[in-house]
């Protein structure tokens, strides 16, 4: 057998949605060439966590016919993205601590993932694939297996996406490992665009933890260490400096330290990509204290040593409007394969569209004694009657930079809405938990607004709540 690696994922994370989803295998050897009906079988092992936090390996073959040079190409781009996904929940399981407003989430108690106090885990949204190749031939109707060669146990896949727009050009993924100062968070929005946030709104950032592995060979892998020991969060008043605050990536928060490995066995994926929660209301369910009078506050991942890891992030706290204006806010999946959230802050206008099915209904009994018409009797009637809530929210004047990451909010796929509690407690009427609830942007065009081309930039954006109302069938 001389079997030699064409091409490989070669990232140390690497895009479900990218360009590095390709293996391609070359037989050198003439004799083994000449062998009739000569082919490969990829053999791919996807490993993951199951959402009920048992371990998961999923197998799947491939046959793959050989060209003229002896070449077999595989892509996995599309069983990477069926496995890939990002959660929309906070990870729950006996051996995790991650919790809202102090409660573990496990059994019955499931919670939105923006709503997490201090770090969750993730169930999917980063995957690793261990690759084989079989060399066989047909000879006399008989399939004989010639030669086996594992080519990689640690492929790591996460629900990120990259613009056909950069064709073979690649990405420089050790930006969002956090190993050294100014790393990246995974959200479109980069460090210099700050986040607005009230005190009641929950947000989220997503990065990679612990040590991750990319092969250099078949037997021979490099490392990168995702190296975030706590979150700092600094608060500011108009004035300046009031106080710090940390939230050390710990167990016990949900999350795992740094210096735990993993790739190197499949319990660890969930703690290769976390979720911490840095919005107003997760650091007060968490315990933090969010001095009164802060005007706006910081974000930044920082090792044990007291070096940071990542860029500084800024987060303003806002009012609501001084006109009354209803706040949207929305949660959506970005690009990198996690969230964002804005708030659209001027005017809305929110109504309900009604589809409505009619029948038509004698005024008269007929299976009664006595037989007479009446006037509150018949007529046409609603025999179904299925109601949506539409919303158009409109933006504040932003700058060029928040226009263009606004991009990815028109295109998401998956956009929730935050769903603040107003309940009852007393007569249980109400929401009585904060919540975000999905919806779908029926926009069909994002224009990307430029100083030069528009001046002052203000967005307007529809949404449908996915779920309609409830309401009585006749």
């Amino acid at each position: 057998m001389a079997l030699f690696i064409v091409n490989r994922p070669d990232r140390f994370v690497n895009q479900a949605y990218g360009n590095n989803t390709f293996f391609s295998v070359v037989e050198t050897s003439a004799t083994q060439l000449a062998k009739p009906n000569f082919k490969f079988v990829f053999e791919v092992q996807v490993r993951l966590r199951a959402e009920d936090g048992s371990v998961e390996t999923q197998f799947h073959r491939y046959s793959i016919k050989p060209n003229n040079e002896g070449n077999g190409t595989f892509n996995i781009a599309q069983l990477m993205q069926d496995y890939a996904t990002t959660d929309i929940e906070i990870y729950y399981g006996s051996d995790t601590q991650s919790t809202h407003k102090g409660t573990l989430a496990f059994g019955t108690n499931r919670f939105p993932i923006h709503l997490v106090d201090k770090y969750s885990p993730n169930k999917s949204n980063l995957i690793q694939a261990s690759v084989a190749v079989y060399e066989y031939h047909t000879e006399g109707g008989v399939d004989n297996t010639d030669n086996y060669q594992g080519i990689g146990l640690y492929y790591n896949f996460w629900n990120g996406a990259m613009s056909y727009d950069y064709g073979t050009q690649d990405y420089d993924d050790a930006e969002l490992i956090p190993f050294s100062d100014n790393k990246m968070f995974l959200s479109d929005f980069d460090s210099g665009i700050e986040r607005k946030v009230r005190r009641t709104d929950y947000h989220t950032l997503a990065f990679f933890n612990g040590r991750i592995y990319r092969h250099l060979d078949n037997t021979t892998t490099a490392s990168a260490m995702g190296q975030i020991h706590e979150l700092e969060f600094k608060f500011y008043s108009s004035t300046g400096l009031i106080s710090t605050s940390t939230i050390e990536n710990s167990n016990a928060n949900g999350g795992n330290a740094y210096g735990n490995t993993f790739s190197t066995t499949v319990d660890d994926l969930k703690y290769g990509l976390l979720y911490a929660g840095v919005g107003v209301a997760n650091l007060t369910n968490a315990g933090v204290t969010v001095p009164a009078n802060t005007t706006y506050y910081t974000v930044r991942g920082k090792r044990d040593t007291g070096t940071y890891e990542t860029a500084l992030y800024t987060i303003r706290i806002q009012d609501e409007d001084c006109k009354g204006f209803e706040t949207i806010r929305l949660a959506y999946l970005n690009r990198l394969g996690a969230w964002d959230y804005y708030n659209f802050d001027k005017k809305s206008i929110r109504t309900v569209n009604t589809n409505r099915g009619l029948m038509r209904e004698s005024n008269t009994r007929y299976n009664e004694q006595t037989t007479a018409q009446q006037s509150f009797i018949g007529g046409s009637k609603v025999y179904r009657s299925q109601s949506k809530e539409v919303i158009e929210a409109n933006t504040d004047f932003i700058s060029e930079q928040e226009a263009t990451a606004l991009e990815s909010l028109f295109t998401s796929p998956q956009v929730y809405m935050q769903r603040l509690a107003d309940g009852d407690a007393t007569t249980g009427f109400g929401i009585q938990e904060d919540t975000f609830v999905p919806v779908v942007v029926t926009e069909n065009t994002y224009t990307k607004q430029t100083t030069s081309n528009d001046g002052l930039k203000q967005y307007v954006i529809q949404i449908e709540k996915s779920n309609p109302r409830r309401i009585q069938r006749l």
